[in-house]
């Protein structure tokens, strides 16, 4: 709380014109300092810091003698820098909840202030690529669900003038985003529905024809081997043979691409000089597709060298300009068969690496520009040495060009022209690794009678056979059931928060509709942090990869993380980072796991 303090200025307050309470105008911040030299400690009662006199670490709050105070900074003033400042005080100080969901949620509005005016200079310097621009959308300020719960959390007494102040500036600065977005896609001259045929074209020509072999050729003929790596000798690694020259195909379209972007047209000549200057030899005369006799004719004081350096060369210029002229010819007959170039959206596409910022994604960075209609989800997977890798997963509207560019791409995206189904986005979210998302959920309140059977068959007992019979499922949350015995009855049988955490062991199951609810939300309250790692039977409304198409009841691992008063639960898919609110009506149950 304290960095983002030293940005809410009594400045910035007056430019966004926010009524600050007389509150947080009078609050100050204590502070502790054992030397000149030393740091300075958050000098609080409510101050866990084990470098404040007394014994503040393990103490209760109401136990803990308040700490001696050396200096007192305004709130509003507060300009000591975090380096001077404890880390851990600085981490744990604070005024009140509303207090600091203010500060945090100005702090951000300076911030998105800043990222506003970078993307206004870049509109007006007109430089800028679709690179720079999904890297400049991507850090977008106040954008999710947790800065609307910080706006909820400024409330009570004196604060609801300032809550509706801050939600007006919320919504002028997502206004001037909009305009700032707009203003930047109109200055950047990169024409995408034009660089989309342009790369379509080069991946025709790539699949289509023999470009990669004679490329390929080009390199056998004059190209110079890498050496082995040092390393990989000395740890016995199989060396990966390659040239120290670009790919000859590969440099051809990417010049052909970035001239016929721009309007101009490729030099054969000026190309083929540079690749006899990056190909000074000929290392396999075997490989040159001419005839040694007769093709090209020795002239006089020539030597074998020179007379096979003058046949690579000519191959080279021949080549050049029979890949030039297929390129032409692709992206001639896809501007003819394009008929639809409007940036009308008429497909959805799921981006499973969103956002589209890394290096190499030039040529796909115009994505960024389109609506976002499901997510971003943020996920973790395993990469090959068992580290997390995290990424999103976002659906995005797109015109049919975009669909038909990212279709062709080595690795292809998953598009579907709009149908207007609700649950499409759902379908393509899911078929990216998405388990649930929360717009599959309605406000509805009652069960389906899907939900409803499932319900009762998974409260009523099933005994085994047999003369030692119990029940299938232990259900310690259930009407009647006692507490478990922690510490001899020292809380005479009644249920605690920590009672309720210490039943939910493995193995054991709550079944909405029968068991307690109430003790439950007691065990995992919202403010809560800890969860229940556990697998939820919940009613979801389009297919997974287990179930077909429409509503069915599914099992999904995850963690939760909270259980608000109505019964709705705060999950975390397994694998997921997003937190999904899943209505009481939609769930059957949950077991918990380990």
């Amino acid at each position: 709380m304290l960095g983002d303090l030293a940005l809410v200025t009594r400045d910035q307050l007056e430019a966004l014109a926010l009524d600050v309470p007389d509150q947080l105008i009078a609050a100050a911040i204590p502070l502790w300092q054992t030397s000149r030299k030393s740091k300075y400690h958050w000098a609080d009662k409510r101050s866990a810091c084990k470098h404040l006199p007394g014994e503040r670490g393990w103490r209760p709050t109401k136990e803990r003698k308040p700490p001696p105070v050396s200096k007192r900074v305004a709130a509003l003033e507060f300009n000591i820098s975090l380096h001077d400042m404890c880390s851990g005080c600085a981490h744990q100080a604070t005024l009140s909840p509303a207090a600091d969901a203010f500060v945090t949620v100005v702090a951000e509005l300076a911030r998105a202030g800043k990222w506003v005016q970078n993307g206004l200079n870049g509109a007006t310097a007109g430089d800028w690529s679709w690179l720079q621009f999904a890297r400049w959308k991507a850090g977008q300020p106040l954008i999710g669900e947790e800065w609307t719960t910080a706006v909820q959390q400024i409330r009570g007494k004196g604060w609801t003038a300032t809550a509706l102040d801050v939600s007006e500036a919320i919504q002028r600065h997502r206004l001037a985003a909009a305009s700032t977005m707009s203003s930047l896609v109109d200055s950047i001259g990169d024409n995408p529905g034009r660089a989309a045929i342009l790369e379509r074209a080069i991946r025709m020509v790539e699949t289509d024809s023999t470009a990669l072999q004679e490329s390929e050729t080009i390199l056998q003929i004059s190209g110079c081997l890498k050496p082995p790596d040092a390393y990989e000798q000395l740890i016995g690694a199989r060396h990966r043979p390659g040239y120290k020259q670009p790919s000859p195909w590969h440099l051809t379209a990417a010049t052909w691409r970035d001239a016929t972007k721009h309007g101009g047209s490729i030099n054969v000549d000026r190309l083929a000089d540079y690749f006899d200057e990056e190909f000074p030899h000929v290392h396999d005369l075997g490989a040159l597709p001419c005839c040694t006799v007769h093709n090209p004719a020795p002239v006089e004081g020539d030597c074998l060298h020179t007379w096979a350096l003058r046949s690579a060369q000519v191959h080279r210029r021949l080549q050049i300009a029979e890949w030039i002229q297929r390129l032409e010819l692709a992206a001639s007959a896809l501007s003819s068969a394009e008929r639809d170039a409007t940036d009308t959206c008429t497909h959805l596409m799921c981006v499973p690496w969103w956002p589209l910022i890394g290096e190499g994604m030039d040529s796909i960075a115009y994505l960024a520009q389109f609506e976002i209609l499901s997510g971003p989800h943020q996920r973790e997977v395993h990469d090959r040495y068992g580290m997390y890798q995290s990424g999103s997963v976002a659906v995005l509207k797109v015109p049919a060009w975009a669909a038909a560019h990212v279709a062709e791409l080595p690795s292809p995206m998953l598009t579907e022209p709009i149908t207007g189904d609700h649950h499409q986005a759902i379908r393509l979210v899911r078929q990216a690794g998405v388990a649930i998302v929360n717009d599959e959920f309605t406000s509805r309140r009652k069960p389906t009678a899907m939900v409803r059977e499932a319900r009762t068959a998974r409260a009523q007992p099933e005994p085994r056979p047999g003369f030692y019979s119990y029940a299938r499922d232990y259900r310690p949350l259930s009407p009647g059931c006692m507490p478990p015995d922690l510490y001899r009855n020292s809380d005479d049988g009644k249920w605690t928060a920590y009672a309720v955490r210490h039943a939910l062991e493995p193995g054991a199951v709550f079944v909405y509709g029968a068991d307690d609810l109430a003790l439950l939300s007691m065990g995992v309250p919202e403010d809560s942090r800890w969860g229940v790692r556990a697998r939820i039977e919940v009613e979801l409304q389009t297919e997974c990869p287990s179930h077909d198409d429409g509503p069915h009841l599914c099992d999904v691992e995850g963690v939760v993380t909270a259980v608000r008063s109505n019964g709705a639960l705060t999950f975390t898919p397994e694998g997921l980072r997003n937190s999904v609110t899943i209505p009481a009506a939609y769930i059957v149950g949950f077991t918990v796991i380990r």
